[in-house]
């Protein structure tokens, strides 16, 4: 009894702990997902997150311009209709553009110009004269204009020296639509030069008001 039971004990002792204990395995499927399929996963992923946050900030910072401008534009229009007043001093008006009338003009009593036909119309620098000095201007000399101040498509050029602007700008007035040149000329006198599209003289009535002097708001 003895002899069998040591017969089995030292067969336990002689086998492996590996044989006696080891699990049983499951085989394993391959899927084919390798860590390259992962790693692209995963970069997709992270980038389709990164549009996500970028379109939120986008939609974000674009509500935000939305509110400022609505904010804006009701500021304005209750500062313009008086709800509430102008916060900064004084009144937000802009400053009207000076027109013709408002910059320097010399009176007609003042101005000395020389009335030069630049067209082929004959008699025509005559006729503009005897309407000057109806007007009050000093005509100083009629005639033909100098071939280099010809055939231009204005109605009308008012040629004059640093000291004659005031004098150009009255000038011009009486025929619309015409134009102002400059030259070195050192005396205070003006050049009316009749071009191709003259037609007559502003009406007269129309120029005197022209002329007269508008007071500039303070």
């Amino acid at each position: 009894m003895s002899d069998h039971s040591d017969e089995q004990q030292g067969s336990q002792l002689d086998t492996p702990p590996q044989a006696r204990q080891q699990p049983v395995r499951r085989p394993v499927v391959d899927s084919g997902w390798t860590q390259e399929d992962e790693d692209r996963y995963q970069q997709r992923r992270q980038r389709a997150l990164q549009r996500s946050r970028v379109r939120r900030r986008q939609a974000i910072s674009f509500g935000v311009i939305v509110l400022v401008v609505i904010l804006i534009g009701v500021l304005g229009a209750a500062i313009n209709q008086g709800v509430i007043s102008w916060p900064f001093g004084g009144s937000p008006t802009a400053a009207p553009c000076p027109t013709a009338s408002q910059e320097a003009m010399a009176a007609p009593g003042e101005v000395s110009v020389r009335v030069l036909n630049g067209t082929g119309t004959r008699g025509l620098a005559a006729r503009v004269s005897s309407d000057l000095s109806a007007r009050g201007y000093h005509v100083v000399e009629t005639g033909n204009a100098p071939q280099d101040k010809r055939d231009f498509p204005d109605p009308a050029q008012v040629h004059h020296g640093p000291e004659g602007l005031a004098a150009a700008k009255s000038v011009q007035v009486q025929v619309a639509n015409s134009v102002l040149v400059a030259d070195d000329r050192g005396d205070g006198t003006v050049d009316l030069v009749l071009g191709q599209a003259f037609t007559e003289l502003t009406p007269a009535d129309q120029a005197a008001a022209a002329l007269k002097p508008t007071p500039v708001a303070s």
